[in-house]
């Protein structure tokens, strides 16, 4: 049978058309969406209150545990909510420049019964709910009581503070000597707080007050004088610190040192001397120091303080030539009683026959001949506190200066001034142009500058000049032409 029979066939028995029409199929969707939607439904709600179930039982644990029971709350005194509020408002700020006392620190410990409970579970509480109820009944009675037998006993306490302001009466008490003790203790740790805040809001440390710093420096003024031996220093100036020890182009001498208006925090630098911010910060007033010579009597000295303005350091030195310098400059002479160099005054004396010390301004005019030399290291330049002194020195004719400076238009007022020696010191010939009674002149010194020769020409009574020709090869010959004898060295 071919497909065609079959199909015919079976058409005549079921028939042509289709069992299962459009409408039947959209029927069948239609049925199956509503079918989907509504197991999607009962699927979601029970899995959503599962969960939300979960997470209330997870909230609930999480409160019981970080918090206290709500079945425990009522059983805790009435007294404990004002306690811990009060706690927790003086503990709401903290300085970060205080440190804590130990009554600010919380303790870690249980205090009381409930909170040891605390500790013990849930269950329990439920099952101890009835007998601390009754306990909470109790104790509020007990503390009542306990109140009103506190309140009649203070009273005669009360009474006889009244009556002896000294509070001595106190001390039978131990209650009022523990709060005593506590408001002393509060008290301290306020002082204590304020001075930390005081210190924290100052920037710097507050130094000695100037008048006082000022007054240490004229009392040094008055009391500093050269040749004290050590015993005497230490009468005039106190104890100090006194030591050996090498100092400059003098070797081991006695060093006196003594630290005015002095703090713990005062320190040194590598070269032991002190700072300006020390002295800024207060940790010092004034420093000083004395310096002994071979014989230990007092070759030299000096003290440095901060000036009144708050920024600069004042140093005042007594030199050993007597001189007292302010910050470098010489202001006045201390130790002879005439206003020059100790080198010269020395050579003044020396001249005169005289101890330096004794040397005073009528010497001047008796002076004949002047030999000034400086044994320490580079050259002395020689200072007067009034120029009008060479301008007394009439007898003076001749001078020698080694390792010294005298300045040209110091040595211009010389009124006789005929012969200058120089030795190993500087020679300015620039500046002699007004040394007109000038006849002889030594410049046997490296510290000639050779294009400088022909600056003598313009001395008009020059008349010899001893010198190193082969240091000056090429300019002493214009001297020699122009009618002055050069030599190199002295006549006989």
């Amino acid at each position: 049978m071919n497909n065609t029979k079959l199909k015919k066939a079976i058409d005549k028995e079921i028939g042509e058309k289709p069992l299962f029409t459009d409408k039947d199929k959209e029927r069948f969707y239609n049925q199956k969406k509503m079918a989907g939607r509504s197991s999607w439904t009962h699927y979601f709600w029970p899995k959503l209150v599962t969960a939300l179930l979960f997470l209330g039982v997870m909230s609930g644990g999480f409160y019981f545990v970080a918090e206290e029971s709500p079945f425990e709350s009522v059983t805790k005194p009435i007294t404990d909510a004002p306690e811990s509020e009060s706690k927790e408002d003086l503990g709401s700020y903290e300085d970060p420049d205080l440190e804590k006392t130990p009554e600010e620190e919380p303790d870690s410990t249980p205090d009381t019964a409930d909170e040891q409970e605390d500790e013990n579970g849930q269950e329990s509480d439920e099952q101890e709910q009835p007998n601390r109820d009754d306990n909470q009944q109790n104790e509020s009675e007990r503390e009542t009581d306990n109140e009103s037998d506190a309140e009649s006993e203070s009273e005669p306490e009360l009474g006889s503070d009244s009556e002896q302001p000294d509070g001595n009466d106190s001390t039978n008490d131990p209650s009022s000597n523990d709060n005593n003790q506590n408001e002393g203790t509060s008290q301290d740790n306020n002082s204590n707080n304020n001075d930390n805040g005081q210190d924290s809001e100052s920037e710097e440390p507050e130094r000695v007050p100037f008048e006082q710093v000022q007054a240490k420096a004229d009392d040094i003024q008055s009391q500093f004088q050269y040749g004290m031996t050590i015993s005497q220093a230490k009468q005039a100036f106190g104890s100090g610190n006194y030591s050996r020890r090498n100092v400059v182009d003098l070797g081991e001498r006695m060093v006196g040192e003594y630290y005015h208006f002095a703090t713990d925090d005062l320190s040194f630098n590598e070269e032991g001397d002190i700072s300006l911010d020390q002295f800024k910060q207060g940790h010092i007033g004034l420093s000083f120091t004395l310096t002994f010579d071979s014989n230990d009597r007092v070759r030299s000295g000096s003290y440095t303080y901060l000036a009144e303005d708050g920024e600069t350091r004042r140093a005042v030195n007594f030199k050993s030539d007597g001189f007292v310098y302010v910050d470098g400059q010489a202001q006045s002479q201390k130790k002879y009683q005439i206003g020059f160099s100790g080198a010269m005054v020395e050579a003044i004396a020396q001249s005169a026959g005289k101890e330096p010390q004794n040397v005073t301004r009528q010497d001047l005019n008796q002076v004949g001949q002047l030999a000034v030399s400086h044994s320490g290291s580079g050259m002395l330049s020689v200072k007067a506190t009034k120029a009008d002194y060479y301008n007394e020195m009439t007898g003076l004719s001749a001078i020698t200066l080694e390792r010294t400076v005298i300045p040209a238009e110091h040595l211009a007022r010389i009124p006789n001034l005929e012969r200058l020696t120089i030795r190993d010191a500087r020679a300015d010939l620039n500046s002699f142009s007004n040394l007109d009674t000038l006849r002889y002149l030594d410049i046997r010194t490296p510290y000639v500058q050779p294009e400088n020769v022909s600056a003598l020409l313009e001395l008009d009574n020059l008349e010899t000049v001893v010198l190193d020709k082969q240091e000056l090869s090429g300019e002493w010959q214009q001297l020699e032409e122009n009618g002055i004898d050069v030599l190199e060295s002295p006549p006989e």
